[in-house]
């Protein structure tokens, strides 16, 4: 999404102003709350200056029931008008707030409720419409709007079988809480046991509470309900700490030079790609990406990552604590070679660091690949003597 959406800006602004990154850094923030929107909100920001006479040029010929020239057509005058567009916006918003304007706060609330009711489906509804078939239809509704079913994937997909298998496997590893992982985090069986029983507790907040709590608006709701989500999930996403020894110095540099990157953390917008073929996204480590520049650095943990340019599949299985059988381990190896292919046919270089190699092996590569991509950058020794202190390298159980 975000290489996207940098070309097109680039292109649309190819001379930077003084406004150019802050443009773009709320572009992305709009982007990410909504990926669909496209209104004068979005254009203004794409556009900057060029704004006004684009957007007047886009519409200029579109006659709608919000621009004076409907209702002066139908005979209006230009004051009536203006009161029709008013009185038009209000019957076609279906918010709280406009229901009370136009009923008045008991009665608007009381309809509001009604509307709520009738616009989303029930099992009575259901009842009343199909019959003795109720029941199977109101299940095979329900299976198609959980994201976590097969039926979901399936209707996704178009029918598609084996691009539903693909997108229902991706979606199931991608909200799954790893027993083991989250026990290494939290430091034991106790903790992790205290964290489920959190994680049922807070259950009961379903998106119809959301829903119901918003008004009614679907995009606060929707947008709650993702925050809700994050909390109760392992959090993927998020840069390790040994990677950032190697990524905070080179990111401190890259700011200074005013050369834009992205990296897992909390300060800093994630990068994605998207893969058409697979429908999924993937989001990298550390990313490198202006006008000169296009570069992606990924640190792999290798209990998580299956090096097999170096290791054997049984080799591996003695190494990784979680991923035993042949063909997850498989299943993951291809998965970053895919990753990385999307990079690269994105037009990014991309250098792959790993957790077994040491700090010296690391930090050379990381040098060699930014000054191949025209960042001149070396450590200096105080980063240098950290990273080689405190990023030992992961033991493989195999003699090494």
């Amino acid at each position: 999404m975000v290489d996207s959406i940098f070309k097109k800006f680039t292109d649309l602004n190819p001379e930077e102003s003084n406004m150019y990154n802050e443009r773009f850094d709320k572009l992305l923030e709009l982007k990410n709350k909504n990926l669909y929107l496209s209104g004068r909100e979005y254009h203004r920001l794409l556009y900057g200056d060029k704004f006004e006479e684009i957007w007047n040029n886009k519409n200029k010929n579109i006659i709608t029931p919000y621009k004076q020239e409907y209702w002066l057509s139908k005979g209006y005058s230009k004051e009536e008008s203006i009161e029709m567009i008013s009185n038009y916006k209000k019957n076609k918003s279906t918010s709280l707030e406009n229901f009370i304007l136009k009923y008045g706060e008991i009665e608007g609330n009381k309809l509001f409720e009604d509307f709520k009711e009738k616009s989303k489906q029930t099992l009575d509804k259901f009842k009343s419409k199909y019959g003795d078939q109720a029941e199977e239809k109101w299940k095979e509704y329900k299976l198609s709007k959980n994201s976590c079913s097969f039926d979901w994937a399936l209707k996704k997909c178009l029918g598609d079988i084996e691009k539903a298998k693909e997108l229902y496997l991706s979606r199931i590893e991608s909200i799954k809480i790893d027993k083991g992982k989250k026990i290494d985090e939290l430091g034991g069986e106790d903790q992790y046991n205290d964290y489920i029983k959190n994680l049922n507790d807070k259950k009961r907040i379903d998106f119809n509470h959301c829903l119901r709590k918003n008004n009614g608006d679907y995009l606060k709701a929707t947008n709650e309900y993702t925050e809700i989500l994050k909390r109760r999930r392992v959090k993927f996403g998020s840069a390790s700490k040994i990677s950032l020894l190697y990524f905070l110095p080179v990111r401190n540099y890259l700011n200074e030079n005013k050369i834009r990157n992205f990296i897992e953390i909390e300060e800093s917008k994630h990068f994605f790609l998207y893969d058409k073929v697979n429908s999924r996204s993937y989001c990298y480590d550390f990313c490198i990406m202006d006008k000169n520049h296009k570069a992606i650095i990924e640190f792999n943990g290798i209990k998580w990552h299956p090096r097999l340019e170096k290791y054997t599949v049984e080799e591996y299985k003695k190494i990784s604590v979680y991923l035993k059988d042949e063909e997850t381990i498989n299943r993951n190896y291809y998965y970053d070679l895919e990753k990385r292919k999307i990079a690269e046919d994105h037009g990014f270089s991309y250098l792959v660091l790993w957790d077994d190699d040491t700090p010296e092996e690391n930090i050379n590569k990381i040098e060699i690949f930014l000054n191949k991509n025209k960042i001149n950058y070396k450590y200096n020794e105080k980063d240098k003597n950290k990273i080689i202190k405190e990023a030992k390298p992961r033991k493989t159980n195999l003699g090494s």
